[in-house]
């Protein structure tokens, strides 16, 4: 137990922390893997009933916020992990910064080392607990902070513990969830204004360790502006604005994600679900005997012909005729009323020759998502079907066709087995009508080819500069299953591809073999691929964006001092930096050419799990200290490594050894991204 000599000055720099890292919680709510469990559950020895009612809301938030599958709520989680990257990275001194940057509008320590030491250990406590922590975690980690910090306060106020701290945290939580947020505006004198409305609301409850506690930033002149500075402080360390992913546009959207999830958040403790992040089973109340209902699982509500209606339009040009379908909102409502369904199902069967557009206005989505808001739209035509979420459709109105086009593919040197298939999306934003073409969270979509397929049979995405993009492929007889986070004109080709150093017997054969075959791995001009050579990390980024098939959503913006903008990997390095799975490193360089080693590849494996949302049926009795070498394991890396083995994505080497710090082989990289892609049901 650390000791520190410290006075009431120093203490008060601690409540104002308190006060301040409340809103920033709400700005960067619980961390970890993504998995549900709740501090109601967690009790922690001899700690007041605040810390843990605290603790349970924070995480419950935490859990609302993974959740949401909506465009923001993906983005917003992309955000939020960067803070929570930054929060890791800060050492003491810039905690240490961090209060001396406040220390004019707070107060003045006198210049002793003690107090400024303990003030910002401090910060950086409570920093870490509300973004470093996982649930599972949370007890220990609290344990520990009120052991460093407990001795401090006892000693200069007996009447006041370190818990009471939490007192004002409870208030200011229930002020900032009942109340709009200054997510609309992140300017100074707006926090300020908000940060003093929400103090104020507290104070006027006259509870007595509250009053205590304001009376000592009372003696010290500490007004509400050195309050918002702090947190202003806080926000700039772990959020700067010159960094593109923290925009002020980002954050205003993480804060507003995390503000509905704050009103999501109900008294009654949730109900625990099993690890990945899934729906799981609710537990049997011990005065209930009955055993729960088993959730509904992908169940299907297919909209009949008589809730839809149809239009016929000729386009004067090209003759060509479309058939838009829409939906009666009222219809669809009392069809859906009572029923437990994932998704809802369009089936369109225009005429030969005419193509078909299922219109849905915001009546109709608004009656889907109060219905199921993790809903599945599906649209299927006899070419094939495409499954979006519900989330993904935020606008006033959306045309969804899935038509065969008439295309040329020899432009793209490829002969397809299947039609040519256009998937679109066109939303109508502001009144402008605007193509979708790419996504945040994953879209599912089939094409029905013209016989059985192979397990050589692969969908790729035909591009307008006559190259081609494999999708990662399931196969069902004569139907190809793909999901990706793009639209785009996609057809089915045969493709079998072999290597000259990859003979059947070795080990990792059939995977590197598959992924190749799936366009997602790549030889050498040689013929060879040389299985126990290592991955760079611009291979490695190509490899991730062909396996998820991602594209960047912008151009590079030259983020990098070590990249020009013309490499052969831009357009996958684009990609993944939009979606935050690889990054770069302080120094704004991204070294393509460095090799990956093995704990690296697990953090962006994890990252790509996230980013997906699904539930991994993770095994929690694995841990990365199963591995004789764990010690060995990098601090960032060691929740990443812990959830690919609890996954089972990722093994060993020899001796029970994970070397973390060893490069990842090609071969290596092949059986962590086939088992991925399988896990996530992106491949068979």
């Amino acid at each position: 137990m650390k000791k520190y000599p410290i006075s009431k000055k120093a203490i008060a720099v601690a409540i104002v922390t308190t006060m301040a890292i409340t809103p920033f919680a709400t700005l960067a709510p619980l961390a970890g893997d993504s998995s549900t469990a709740y501090a109601s559950e967690v009790e922690v020895a001899e700690v007041r009933s605040e810390v843990r009612e605290l603790a349970g809301k924070v995480t419950t938030i935490y859990s609302t916020f993974r959740a949401d599958t909506s465009t923001n709520g993906v983005q917003s989680r992309i955000t939020f992990d960067a803070i929570r990257d930054n929060v890791r990275d800060t050492d003491l001194a810039e905690w240490q910064e961090i209060v001396n940057a406040t220390n004019g509008e707070i107060l003045e320590l006198d210049g002793d080392a003690g107090e400024l030491l303990f003030s910002a250990r401090f910060v950086q406590g409570l920093a870490e607990i509300f973004t470093n922590s996982n649930p599972t975690s949370l007890e220990e980690d609290l344990e520990d902070f009120i052991a460093e910090f407990e001795d401090g306060f006892t000693n200069v106020f007996p009447d006041i513990s370190i818990a009471d701290l939490f007192v004002i945290a409870n208030q200011l939580e229930a002020e900032f969830r009942l109340n709009k947020p200054f997510a609309t505006d992140l300017s100074r004198n707006n926090i300020r204004a908000y940060l003093e409305a929400r103090v104020n609301a507290v104070a006027a409850r006259n509870d007595n360790e509250l009053q205590a506690m304001l009376d000592i930033l009372s003696d010290y002149g500490i007004t509400r502006d050195g309050v918002a500075s702090m947190f202003i402080e806080l926000r700039d360390t772990v959020a700067p604005a010159d960094n593109q992913t923290f925009s002020n546009t980002r954050m205003q959207q993480l804060a507003i994600t995390l503000f509905r999830a704050a009103q999501a958040f109900e008294e009654q403790p949730p109900v625990v679900q099993p690890p990945g992040g899934g729906g799981g089973v609710p537990p049997v109340d011990p005065e209930d005997p009955e055993e729960p209902e088993t959730p509904i699982d992908d169940e299907e509500v297919t909209v009949p012909d008589d809730t839809t209606s149809e239009e016929r339009v000729t386009d004067p040009v090209t003759g060509q005729v479309t058939v838009i379908t829409t939906v009666n909102a009222e219809q669809l409502a009392a069809l859906l009323d009572g029923e437990e369904f994932d998704r809802v199902s369009f089936n369109l069967t225009p005429a030969d020759g005419e193509y078909a557009v299922l219109r849905l206005s915001d009546d109709v989505l608004d009656v889907i998502r109060a219905a199921n808001p993790d809903a599945i739209i599906e649209v299927a035509t006899l070419e094939g079907s495409f499954a979006i979420p519900v989330a993904e459709l935020d606008y006033t109105s959306v045309d969804i066709s899935v038509n065969e086009v008439d295309f040329d593919a020899s432009e793209n040197q490829v002969t397809p087995v299947a039609p040519v298939v256009e998937f679109l999306v066109v939303a109508t934003i502001n009144g402008q009508e605007v193509e979708i073409t790419r996504f945040n969270a994953p879209v599912e979509r089939t094409i029905t080819a013209n016989d059985d397929l192979s397990n050589n049979s692969v969908v790729v995405r035909l591009n307008t500069n006559g190259t081609i993009t494999g999708v990662a492929t399931k196969r069902d007889g004569d139907t190809a299953t793909f999901t990706g986070f793009t639209n785009s004109l996609y057809t089915v080709v045969e493709n079998s591809v072999s290597y000259s150093d990859v003979p059947s017997s070795l080990w990792s054969s059939e995977v590197i073999n598959k992924l190749s075959t799936q366009y997602i791995l790549r030889g050498f001009s040689s013929g060879d691929f040389r299985p126990t050579g290592t991955a760079s990390r611009a291979e490695f980024a190509a490899i991730i964006s062909r396996g998820l098939s991602l594209t960047g959503g912008s151009t590079y913006m030259g983020q990098f001092t070590d990249i020009v903008g013309n490499e052969w990997f831009m357009g996958d390095l684009v990609a993944v930096t939009d979606y935050d799975l690889i990054r770069g490193y302080e120094n704004n360089t991204f070294r393509g050419n460095n090799e990956v080693t093995r704990q690296e590849a697990a953090t962006i494996i994890v990252r790509a799990m996230e980013l997906l949302g699904y539930d991994f049926d993770l095994d929690e009795s694995v841990s990365y200290t199963d591995f004789s070498d764990s010690a060995d394991v990098a601090p960032y890396a060691r929740e990443s490594v812990t959830i690919l083995s609890q996954a089972g994505l990722i093994e060993g080497r020899p001796g029970n050894n994970f070397a973390p710090r060893a490069n990842i082989s090609r071969q290596e990289v092949a059986a962590l991204v086939e088992r991925f892609l399988v896990k996530a049901d992106f491949l068979d």
